[in-house]
């Protein structure tokens, strides 16, 4: 027997998604296959053995340009990420974590992986910390 329950995105949007038995380890997640050598255990292992580049002061207007699935950054808690070696391993696929690419996704982050330790997983992929001035 399946059971299901509705459980809110976010306080903000109050609208809820069905979480089913059998399904993904989070309602606001939707895994999808990945190729073999692309899983997280795989990316872990990557970034264990990987140092990040010197952080440097980076504006929002730099972080648009780079939005596209060859060049993709973005802006989590004031830290700018490359995300463009992640994509490929990225559990809900290379459509959702492109919404994040050229932008400020810090809402939709804590929203979606409340659960998850930026820090850790892109930590070599840090490229330094947003600036509002040029």
């Amino acid at each position: 027997m399946r059971s299901s329950l509705s459980l809110p995105l976010s306080e903000e949007d109050g609208e809820g998604v069905a979480a089913s038995e059998g399904n993904s380890f989070s309602p606001n997640h939707q895994l999808e296959p990945k190729a073999p050598g692309r899983s997280m255990l795989h990316w872990m292992k990557r970034v264990a053995k990987m140092r990040p580049p010197k952080p440097r002061l980076v504006t929002l207007e730099e972080v648009a340009r780079h939005n596209q699935s060859s060049d993709a950054w973005t802006v989590i808690d004031g830290v700018v990420y490359n995300l463009t070696d992640y994509i490929v391993y990225h559990p809900g696929g290379k459509p959702k974590i492109m919404e994040a690419a050229g932008r400020d996704a810090t809402k939709t982050f804590h929203r979606v992986h409340s659960y998850v330790s930026v820090k850790t997983i892109l930590a070599p992929h840090v490229l330094g910390y947003l600036t509002t001035s040029e």
